[in-house]
Order: C-alpha cells, then structure tokens, then sequence
C-alpha cells in the first residue's frame, strides 16, 4: 500500500474506513513504543496514542500531506505527551 498516494490521502481525506483503518495499523505499535521511550509507563502510553488517534480523526480531513502521514502522526504524539506531562505536573 502506498501511503502517500494522492488516491490514499484522498481516501483519508474523506475519512474512508479502509484507509483509516490501514493508518491505524501501520503505526499504532510505532507510535507506542514511541511513547514508551519517552518514558511514560503502559498505560499512560496507551491513552496517549489513543488521543493521537481522536486528533488525527478530527482534522485528517486538513491533512494536506505536506509531511507524510507518520510525521504527521508523530507531530500530534509530541504534542499530546506535552500536554499530558502539563497535565500531570499540575495534579502533584
């Protein structure tokens, strides 16, 4: 499958549930273990990937593939696990 195909972004574009579904497999375990790199523990990691799933569904139809889809995917992580350090340094 080619990810960067105009025919797949537009498919994406259009919120298209086998295109979508294909994104989600192709980078989910990516973008976990991403998240566990950046030292957050399992379950925190998981909520954090599945907010960038949450974003990514509410604005890919914006997607303007000016990055790849992974770089893009990579860019909301960074700032979810931002927010989500935000937000747990104001609970302690």
């Amino acid at each position: 499958m080619d990810f960067e195909s105009a025919e797949f972004i537009n498919n994406l574009r259009h919120k298209d549930h086998v295109a979508l579904e294909q994104v989600v497999r192709k980078h989910t375990r990516h973008l976990y273990k991403a998240c566990l790199g950046l030292g957050f523990k399992d379950i925190e990691a998981e909520d954090i990937v599945q907010s960038v799933w949450i974003t990514f569904f509410d604005v890919v139809d914006k997607f303007e593939a000016r990055s790849q889809i992974r770089t893009f995917l990579f860019g909301i992580l960074y700032n979810k696990a931002s927010e989500h350090r935000r937000s747990t340094q104001r609970m302690k």
